[in-house]
């Protein structure tokens, strides 16, 4: 059985709905931009694979699979980078910047699952 990248945007979700009930916050708050952006990442790669884009399994693979979308023509593609660009950002702020400038809160956690679910949708329009 496959298993279904985009099930990450529903435990990013998750852990907003109980971070209330956590002694962590901050945690929940980075793993949940974390998961989202690893939801639409790993969707879109996996998208690119199927229309035949090959993608190395390395770091490479997340610049690859933004530019991929971004230099489209169209619209929803360029959308859909544009989003990875972003969720990406985030997420290498959620998981490498410890910074009291950089606290993650509810809203920038909110956000982040936000988007991944409406790029999902989009991903799934194309």
């Amino acid at each position: 059985m496959r298993f279904e990248w985009r099930s990450f945007a529903t435990v990013a979700g998750e852990l907003l709905d109980s971070h209330g009930d956590s002694h962590v916050p901050e945690a929940c708050f980075r793993t949940a931009i974390s998961r989202a952006y690893y939801a639409v990442f790993c969707t879109a790669s996996e998208h690119l694979q199927a229309e035949g884009t090959q993608i190395p399994r390395s770091a490479k693979a997340h610049s690859i699979v933004r530019k991929q979308f971004e230099a489209s023509n169209d619209m929803s593609r360029r959308s859909i980078g544009s989003a990875l660009k972003r969720l990406g950002g985030l997420r290498h702020q959620a998981d490498y910047d410890c910074s009291p400038a950089k606290q993650m809160d509810n809203s920038l956690a909110q956000l982040a699952v936000l988007m991944a679910h409406q790029t999902l949708t989009d991903i799934d329009g194309l």
